[in-house]
């Protein structure tokens, strides 16, 4: 337990440094002045200074946290030598891709597959962690039902500027024609519905996606013929742009 009070020089001034992540930064700050007594000052320099991220302000305000008046600054904007507490946040953070991985990598070994990650190490997307694990979790635990045995499921990234997309490919059992432009709907099962669970996974995985500002969409050239998905995500430092309404999935 730290015990803060004034200092003989005037109130004690905390500084929370990650200046690669902005949206924690922003977040440890709103944290700590709504936990801190208002004589402590809080600052907390980003990466994207003067600019609010819409994932910091959203977090917090669930937890009933107003950010909205923060007014974030450049790492030169902050006196360092005058703090006299300094936070170090952690910025490194396993790929959301390898979490989901992680995550099948038991059912994948039962199952006998490959499973394949081609993640470019310099990629950077918009979003929450917990969220892009989910995601990118409940697409591979399709990939690895919908396979038969001894299959193989590929994970690949690539940046096309302003977003990142991924995509999960399968070999396995294939969608029919008549169901991909109903599969994200809500309790619609994949094909061999005794094998699905509620039909509600893929839905929850749209409402997820569109929600981060993308998009998503389903390719097969029918049954035998594996399937693929496609996440469309903002790329880190895209501009940020309000949820549109969710896509119905083309073949």
């Amino acid at each position: 337990m730290v015990l803060l009070k004034e200092s003989d020089t005037g109130p004690v001034r905390i500084l929370y440094l990650c200046v690669s992540n902005a949206a924690r930064s922003q977040m440890a700050e709103g944290l700590a002045r709504a936990l801190l007594p208002a004589a402590v000052t809080v600052e907390s320099p980003g990466s994207e200074p003067g600019t609010l991220n819409p994932y910091a302000m959203a977090a917090m305000a669930e937890i009933g946290i107003d950010i909205s008046k923060h007014q974030p600054k450049g790492l030169d904007a902050v006196d360092l030598a005058g703090a006299d507490v300094i936070v170090t946040l952690c910025a490194d953070e396993i790929c959301p891709v390898e979490q989901a991985a992680d995550a099948v990598r038991d059912s994948v070994q039962r199952r006998r597959h490959q499973l394949q990650l081609r993640i470019p190490q310099d990629l950077e997307m918009v979003g929450d962690c917990v969220r892009l694990v989910q995601i990118m979790t409940n697409l591979l635990t399709n990939a690895v039902r919908y396979t038969p045995d001894g299959g193989s499921i590929a994970v690949e990234a690539c940046s096309l500027g302003s977003i990142v997309e991924l995509r999960v490919r399968d070999s396995g059992v294939g969608i029919d024609p008549d169901l991909v432009s109903r599969l994200f709907d809500p309790f619609v099962q994949g094909p061999g519905g005794h094998r699905a669970g509620l039909g509600v996974g893929l839905n929850l995985v749209q409402r997820l996606v569109v929600a981060h500002g993308g998009s998503i969409r389903v390719c097969s050239e029918g049954p035998g013929c594996g399937s693929e998905f496609r996440v469309q995500l903002p790329a880190a430092g895209a501009a940020w742009e309000e949820p549109r309404p969710p896509v119905t999935a083309v073949s």
